[in-house]
């Protein structure tokens, strides 16, 4: 892939275990691939606006992703969850991309046929 002819890559971590994240991380993908049971990821408690992070489902393991912060809340196809609360799949394929709005609000964009809140 490539934007200009300057080429894109993107950084990579297959989880098999839970992890939490800090901001310096935006901008990578996270998957659960190579895990043998369910994955928790928590975005980081140092996110700032436009902090962007990317998951897919690569196994069929549950695929937890839980705001960094108890007050924050995710918009998921618009709808506002419940703050603290993450969200969970473990249909392969499914992509997802949570974008930090600002004001403890992360929007979630992508595939969700199997996403559901947590």
């Amino acid at each position: 892939m490539s934007l200009r002819g300057t080429p894109v890559h993107m950084e990579t971590d297959n989880l098999t275990a839970a992890k939490a994240y800090s901001r310096k991380d935006s901008g990578k993908h996270f998957t659960n691939l190579g895990a043998a049971g369910a994955v928790v990821v928590t975005l980081p408690t140092d996110s700032q606006k436009d902090d962007v992070f990317h998951m897919s489902v690569q196994a069929a393991q549950s695929f937890t992703v839980n705001p960094g912060i108890a007050t924050e809340v995710f918009r998921l196809v618009g709808v506002a969850q419940t703050a603290g609360h993450g969200i969970v799949s473990s249909t392969l394929g499914d992509v997802m991309t949570f974008v930090n709005l600002g004001a403890g609000v992360w929007q979630c964009r992508g595939a969700v046929q199997g996403f559901t809140a947590n």
